[in-house]
């Protein structure tokens, strides 16, 4: 694990550079560096402005006594869009945007929830969870 995470950290800001650099070829360093810039910053609106609409569903939700739970999902994915979108770079805007758009964000959501349904881990936890209570008293068996 420790090792893919150093080839990532070789491999990304590597390949970030060399596409800027292929982009700085083809428009000029200025407009390169004006659309890294204007990225980062329709980003940042983006996130902040999408971070506050989650963040006020996440005050209805808990003022109507329900768990928050998607709001502090989509909250989180906000959160590390909006510090990928801090990166410089073509690719971590690319998925900067794609956590902090909702369409995309709910999607990626959607996915992870079905992938969770599915598999074993979801259905050993409800065991382990129903044990417990069992063990404490609070369920019969």
């Amino acid at each position: 694990m420790l090792l893919k995470l150093i080839m990532f950290a070789i491999f990304f800001p590597t390949l970030e550079l060399y596409i800027l650099i292929l982009i700085g070829q083809k428009l000029g360093a200025g407009a390169t560096v004006g659309l890294v810039i204007l990225t980062g910053v329709v980003g940042i609106f983006l996130a902040r402005q999408n971070g506050s609409r989650v963040l006020k569903q996440l005050v209805e939700a808990v003022k109507k006594n329900q768990v928050p739970a998607m709001e502090v999902v989509e909250g989180l994915l906000i959160l590390i869009g909006g510090l990928v979108l801090m990166l410089p770079g073509l690719i971590s805007d690319c998925l900067g945007f794609i956590l902090v758009i909702n369409p995309t964000r709910k999607l990626i959501i959607h996915n992870f929830w079905l992938r969770i349904r599915h598999s074993d881990f979801f259905f050993q936890l409800k065991e382990k969870l129903r044990e417990e209570l069992i063990k404490k008293g609070h369920l019969s068996p």
